[in-house]
């Protein structure tokens, strides 16, 4: 597929948005824990507790999609994969675990085949949308930037069905684990270290 680089640029600039939104933008405001919470009970945050979160719920994505990815074997949609492997899904057995530790060590992999549920592009995408929405400034009514960081989530994770590298279920199992973990770890003490 000739867009098949689209999903990886995305990710990209998600990073760029979350450097920004941790570095730039939050060291200038006061961030508080909970909105909903009367203003004489709110927690200020700092830059370090928020840091810690994204990377905690991050970090808890990533187990439980290595759980998954031992767990669960469906045949790849990319046509790339399907010439290296075939279209049968990958057997628990036939899996080099060497080369799989090797390639996700080094960050940049090759070509991973087989590696499906869920989507590890969309867990980035959703992290990234849930903290401009958790952490970036509240402004009444419409946040333009809040806006556009949800339609290039949005359209990211999309493109990640449009160019077969991933199924749709890979995709919504990926949203829906994200937004399970981060509201679950949001009003943890754990991440709100004093």
């Amino acid at each position: 597929n000739k867009y098949s680089y689209l999903p990886d640029i995305s990710v990209i600039v998600c990073l760029c948005l979350m450097i920004y939104l941790i570095f730039v933008h939050l060291p200038k405001q006061k961030v508080v824990h909970a909105y909903y919470i009367p203003e004489k009970y709110q927690v200020h945050l700092t830059t370090y507790q928020i840091f810690c979160h994204i990377v905690s719920v991050y970090i808890l994505l990533i187990y439980l999609r290595s759980l998954l990815l031992l767990l669960t074997s469906v045949p790849d949609p990319s046509p790339k994969c399907q010439q290296i492997i075939g279209k049968q899904p990958l057997s628990f057995f036939k899996i080099d675990y060497m080369y799989v530790l090797k390639q996700s060590i080094s960050g940049f992999p090759e070509i991973t085949c087989g590696d499906m549920i869920f989507s590890g592009h969309t867990l980035i995408y959703m992290i990234t949308g849930m903290s401009y929405h958790t952490y970036f400034k509240q402004v009444p009514f419409y946040n333009l930037t809040k806006i556009f960081v949800f339609i290039f989530c949005g359209i990211s994770s999309f493109s990640l069905i449009v160019t077969h590298m991933h199924y749709t279920i890979d995709v919504i199992l990926a949203c829906l684990f994200s937004i399970f973990i981060w509201i679950g770890t949001h009003n943890q003490k754990i991440f709100l270290i004093q």
